[in-house]
């Protein structure tokens, strides 16, 4: 999936994530221990337009639990 956007807002414990690919706003929460590294890959990837795989706490979960980037052929 492609990133959209990244939006923090005030007072919540996560993140909020769009994807250029679905209309649904997905969520990181600062809980989960890769919570930084997540966000760094996010942000990398949204700004250098890369493609990320995404890992959700369940089939329709909006929580976002890991992320990995898609090598490139």
């Amino acid at each position: 999936m492609r990133v959209g956007r990244l939006r923090e807002p005030e007072g919540t414990d996560y993140v909020e994530v769009m994807f250029l690919e679905s209309a649904r706003i997905y969520r990181v929460a600062k809980e989960n221990p890769g919570f930084e590294k997540i966000l760094t890959l996010l942000r990398d990837a949204g700004s250098n337009r890369r493609i990320l795989r995404i890992r959700f706490a369940s089939p329709q979960s909006d929580f976002i639990e890991d992320v990995q980037e898609v090598e490139s052929s």
